[in-house]
């Protein structure tokens, strides 16, 4: 008696299959398939960079040819200092090969911002790094992949990755925000009712829902780099919005390829698409969230901010877009940092300076206390005992927090809901 034959996996038609299929060239696919991808950019920093190509000469990777084809795949961003000799090799290499970037000091910063802002990325690519700024650009509807280094130093020389479709959960947001609340607080929102943090390995959060739709494309971006902060992938479907957004940034040359949001596709049984029958579907009510942070990054501990033991930190960081610095300037208003408190803002990249600096909301940072970091750069070491609230992932001890929260932080010397801290902390002396 032969066995049974094996029960085939049930086609995926969610956003991160219609990507992966196009980008391999099969029609269906189901939860589990191992494709070859073609990679439509590789992004990353000067160390990273660096990095990966010393990891390709130490494994004896080879493909300069195929490199240099695929030049216009490689994206390069400045940011983080790195030793002279490191940032030799790297620059060696990107003018040897022509690359889209070459650690231009006008744009540094992190590498998933600076290529979306230049138009480098589009809504169906396939896009590979290290940081979570890269995860961040599922936000844009394109897949992003941070695979081991050894896989990056190959992609120096190889179109393609192989990439398994992971299983799909929908998250449909409905409602309207409250005040202040913001990605930071809807991602985690999307893992508790997805089943937590230890239960998402391999699996992707597709956001959906009018309060999603309401987003700017900047608040989706930074919805799916929280996620990648605590370890989740997560996928925002573009729409006229993201078009027009790509289309505002991307060159003449590539206005026709990269400004593309099309209707995710569906199967020959499903022509309108919809979730597969082994994929879930859950909801989270926007009107009733509140202020969240993850305390434990190793083990993705959620907290209710300002409930409980008092969580005091030395250290705020606000990393990011500069729609970011704006809510953290509006909730911080007329108030002043803790006096043993360092705040500080590293930009996401120089073209986010510049429009703060524009703006006059630098001056606000510094004239409340906070200090000013490089696009890009790392933020000073803690010393023995200290704790950090930053808006992305430096270390595993740091504490996650919206830009918000961040900002509440700042004044009171320790986690806060934003609207308890204005209400008890007094505003700072009006000087001419």
């Amino acid at each position: 008696m032969s066995d049974p034959a094996p029960i085939a996996a049930p086609l995926t038609r969610s956003r991160v299959a219609a990507v992966l299929a196009a980008a391999s060239g099969r029609r269906r696919l189901a939860v589990g398939d191992l494709v070859d991808a073609r990679i439509h950019r590789v992004v990353l920093d000067g160390p990273g960079a660096h990095a990966v190509l010393d990891t390709r000469e130490s494994l004896r990777i080879q493909g300069e040819s195929a490199a240099l084809k695929a030049a216009r795949r490689l994206v390069f961003v400045g940011g983080a200092p790195q030793p002279r000799e490191e940032a030799r090799t790297v620059i060696d290499f990107a003018r040897k090969h022509n690359l889209e970037l070459a650690l231009d000091p006008d744009r540094c910063g992190l590498p998933g911002v600076v290529a979306a802002d230049l138009g480098l990325v589009g809504a169906d690519d396939v896009v590979a790094g290290r940081g979570t700024d890269v995860g961040g650009l599922g936000g844009l509807g394109c897949v992003a992949l941070r695979p081991p280094i050894d896989a990056l130093a190959a992609l120096m020389g190889a179109r393609t990755l192989p990439v398994p479709v992971p299983n799909t959960i929908y998250v449909e947001v409905e409602g309207r925000l409250p005040r202040w609340v913001g990605p930071t607080e809807l991602a985690l929102a999307g893992v508790d009712a997805a089943g937590g943090i230890e239960t998402l390995s391999g699996c992707v959060l597709e956001f959906s829902g009018a309060t999603i739709a309401g987003l700017t494309i900047p608040e989706r971006l930074n919805l799916c780099e929280t996620l990648a902060c605590v370890g989740v992938a997560g996928i925002v479907p573009p729409d006229d919005a993201t078009e027009v957004w790509l289309r505002a940034r991307a060159s003449s040359a590539d206005r026709a390829t990269q400004a593309k949001a099309a209707a995710q596709p569906g199967t020959d049984e499903d022509p309108e698409g919809g979730a597969g029958p082994a994929e879930r579907r859950v909801t989270v009510a926007a009107r009733q969230l509140g202020f969240t942070a993850v305390t434990n990054l190793l083990t993705g501990r959620v907290v209710e901010v300002g409930k409980g033991r008092a969580i005091h930190v030395q250290q705020v960081v606000l990393s990011g877009r500069v729609e970011d610095l704006r809510v953290a300037v509006d909730v911080a208003r007329e108030r002043r940092v803790k006096l043993d408190l360092a705040f500080y803002w590293r930009p996401a990249s120089h073209r986010h300076l510049l429009h703060a600096v524009e703006e006059g909301l630098v001056a606000d940072l510094l004239r409340a206390g906070g200090q000013l970091l490089s696009p890009g750069t790392l933020p000073p070491a803690l010393s023995r005992g200290e704790r950090r609230a930053t808006t992305t992932r430096f270390d595993d001890d740091d504490v996650l927090v919206g830009p918000a929260v961040a900002a509440a932080a700042s004044i009171s010397g320790q986690l806060s809901d934003p609207e308890s801290m204005r209400k008890g902390a007094p505003r700072a002396a009006r000087t001419s």
